[in-house]
């Protein structure tokens, strides 16, 4: 029954003798071949014979179970959910803990489609049955079957942002196993979600105490810590949560915001270097680090982390943008314009990528579209005289005199210098002369 993952307690697989389990020699062997190809994890066998095993009985509580569970891992969902459906249903002779346990597994599917609202009600009838089948007499494996299903509920009120059902599920958790950490972990977890740091922090306190030195713990306060802009101790915390390879990565990201918010550039930048080092295909490493490298000008460095980094999130406007100045600080010109096109065609791009953008079109002789491009960031910014000049430049060197001494009038109100040059060089060219 374990192999066969009846999701049933251990200690009701003594009672299946008792049941009629096959109806004859063929279900027999189907349900060996089941039992054989599950073990090996050879998920297209089971469900090709529990199919075959359908086939011969349709209403077999067993079947259906078994077949859900290849179609669920198979990520057949709707197909395990009628499934699961049917066995709930099971009334026969014997199938009584088939049926409380396809409730569970009803609700683990629903779940994994992130439909929490419908995994509910499955998971508060697998608790409520077997509340009622056990009473006050659990035994160990049932308290936590009955213990995990309360999670996974608290999880679905959670992931619907009902805080206060989560965490009366979560207490109920602490009554059934008072020695686990994890009831006021996520106790505190859901109270910094509310907005209650001072309770959160000392729920994270309780685990502690019932784990101590947990690195999952200690991040929970690290976090808490950062939530409330407290970076000084939340980089305490994440620098001892770090020392967990489950956590590491997830801890050196958030260490490294809390040394960038507290202005330690070389240690944010030494925490991102690590980060890198742990977990090379992690790309959201890359982006802070390219930044981190720009602002200290080791610009080959900053252009290789940044195009890494904007590969995998090409929808982040800023790193777009950093990489641009990257690229035009080691002459690479033709691809910092094409990144600056890419960079401006995102929401939230800036005053300065405009411009910048602006100043690689005209430097390839692209004066129409320089013009429009410099056009852009002077209606961002139209009282910056730097702009208006380069506007203005673009216009003299596009030979356009009518808007060349239209740009020099208006920067006699701006910058009087900048004006006086902008009219030398329209002089030069000859654009002053009637």
């Amino acid at each position: 029954g374990q192999n066969l993952n009846f999701a049933v307690p251990v200690d009701w697989i003594a009672e299946l003798p008792k049941r009629t389990l096959v109806s004859s020699t063929e279900v027999a062997e189907l349900l060996l071949q089941a039992g054989f190809y599950n073990a090996k994890k050879n998920l297209p066998k089971v469900l090709e014979v529990t199919s075959k095993w359908l086939q011969i009985e349709p209403d077999s509580a067993y079947a259906q179970i078994l077949n859900g569970d290849a179609c669920l891992k198979l990520r057949l969902f709707d197909t395990a959910i009628g499934l699961y459906e049917k066995a709930a249903k099971a009334s026969a002779d014997g199938t009584l803990a088939l049926a409380i346990g396809a409730k569970m597994a009803l609700g683990e599917a629903y779940s994994q489609l992130h439909r929490y609202h419908s995994a509910i009600a499955p998971f508060k009838d697998y608790i409520q049955s077997m509340e009622k089948l056990t009473g006050n007499d659990m035994n160990q494996n049932q308290i936590l079957f009955v213990a995990a299903s309360y999670e996974k509920l608290a999880k679905c009120h959670e992931m619907l942002g009902q805080y206060d059902k989560a965490v009366k599920c979560q207490q109920r958790v602490a009554e059934l196993i008072p020695s686990s950490p994890a009831p006021p972990l996520n106790i505190g977890r859901l109270m910094r979600f509310k907005g209650k740091q001072k309770i959160a922090l000392a729920k994270f306190e309780e685990a502690l105490k019932k784990a101590p030195g947990n690195a999952q713990v200690l991040y929970e306060i690290g976090m808490t810590h950062f939530k409330a802009k407290d970076y000084r101790k939340a980089a305490l915390k994440f620098q001892l949560a770090k020392t967990s390879p489950l956590l590491a990565e997830l801890a050196l990201d958030s260490l490294g915001k809390c040394q960038m918010a507290l202005k330690e550039y070389d240690g944010a930048m030494r925490t991102y270097q690590a980060a890198v080092k742990t977990n090379p295909n992690d790309y959201r490493f890359y982006g802070p680090l390219g930044k981190l490298q720009l602002r200290k000008k080791e610009y080959a460095k900053a252009v290789a982390a940044l195009e890494k980094y904007t590969l995998a999130n090409p929808a982040d406007y800023k790193s777009w943008s950093s990489l641009g100045r990257a690229l035009m600080k080691i002459k690479r010109y033709d691809k910092a314009e094409k990144t600056y096109e890419r960079c401006t065609l995102l929401k939230g791009a800036a005053v300065n990528d405009w411009y910048y953008l602006g100043l690689l079109r005209a430097r390839s002789k692209k004066y129409e579209e320089a013009t429009e491009a410099l056009k852009k960031a002077v209606s961002l910014k139209p009282s910056s005289s730097t702009i208006q000049f380069r506007l203005g430049k673009v216009y003299v060197a596009a030979r356009d005199r009518k808007n060349a001494i239209k740009q020099i009038k208006l920067l006699k109100k701006l910058d009087r210098a900048k004006a006086v040059k902008l009219k030398k060089m329209a002089a030069k060219r000859g654009l002053l002369r009637r």
